[in-house]
Order: structure tokens, then sequence, then C-alpha cells
């Protein structure tokens, strides 16, 4: 299974802590953030819509943020595809051309 991203899309902040992977994500043409997390020691990835004024919270404490939003909308899971190449691929270019 492939990682669907919109194109363009820019890749507004990233970070690595321990076997997680955190993308905060910018799609111009619908001006939608998104965030998206990949944990590598279970192989699980999940994301969703932020809304722009949240963004910097949600990609800070992403879990807490997550956890907040099952109760109003549900998260977008796919437990096959990684992130990682989505982090290599966009390091320095501020877009995805996966």
């Amino acid at each position: 299974m492939n990682v669907v991203i919109e194109k363009p899309t820019r890749v507004l902040a990233e970070r690595r802590t321990g076997s997680v992977e955190i993308l905060l994500l910018w799609h111009p043409i619908s001006n939608k953030v998104e965030l998206r997390i990949h944990d590598t020691s279970k192989e699980e990835n999940f994301g969703f819509r932020v809304p722009p004024g949240e963004a910097m919270k949600a990609f800070r404490h992403p879990y807490a943020y997550a956890a907040r939003r099952e109760h109003s909308a549900p998260l977008s899971r796919t437990a096959t595809t990684p992130l990682e190449p989505l982090l290599r691929s966009n390091q320095g270019k501020g877009t995805d051309n996966a």
C-alpha cells in the first residue's frame, strides 16, 4: 500500500522521538493541514486533519491531540505504510515528489 499525498505538499515540520516519526504537512491547493504519525517499532501509522490554528499544538503533542479528537472524528489508519520514505524524500525540499 502506498501513502497517498496530495500534491503539491509542503512539510511544515518534522521530528523523530525514539521510534515515532511525526510530519506536519500543508496541502496548498486545498489549504488543509495534516499531521502524520508513524511508529516504527509497531509499524503503525495514523493521520488526521488539523485546524491551522492548532497545528503546532498537535505537532508538539500528537497523541494527546489525537485522543481528544477521537471523540469527534475517526482517525485515518494505515498499518502497513511507513512514513520514513516521506521523511527522507522531503528533507530540505519542502515538497513531496514521491
